[in-house]
């Protein structure tokens, strides 16, 4: 799917080289709680990439957990992006910037 390009894209480094990502996407998945965060990071995508195909209270709750901040508890983006290595700013901004543009003008974005 052309969406998974885009969250591919979103995560990686300004410049990587093939191996050094593959190595990287091994080591993160390699333990099954980052399986777990990369899934609910993938689902608050999935839910506002294409937020004409869920229910508005779905959207309006995966808005709300981009926003969210803090290390309370795993699976916050905070804390999500700080196991991952990443930038929970440019990561949170990036998401935003997904969930105010409809899926086809972002098409056509990408």
């Amino acid at each position: 799917m052309q969406h998974e390009q885009y969250l591919v894209g979103l995560f990686q480094q300004d410049i990587l080289v093939t191996h050094q990502y593959f190595d990287y996407m091994r080591q993160a998945v390699d333990l099954p709680e980052k399986r777990l965060q990369l899934a609910v990071l993938w689902d608050v995508f999935n839910l506002l990439y294409e937020k004409k195909l869920h229910k508005q209270r779905d959207f309006e709750m995966a808005v709300d957990w981009v926003h969210a901040r803090g290390y309370e508890h795993p699976f916050m983006l905070d804390y999500i992006c700080q196991s991952m290595g990443w930038d929970a700013e440019v990561i949170r901004k990036q998401l935003l910037v997904i969930a105010e543009h409809p899926l086809t003008k972002l098409r056509a974005a990408v």
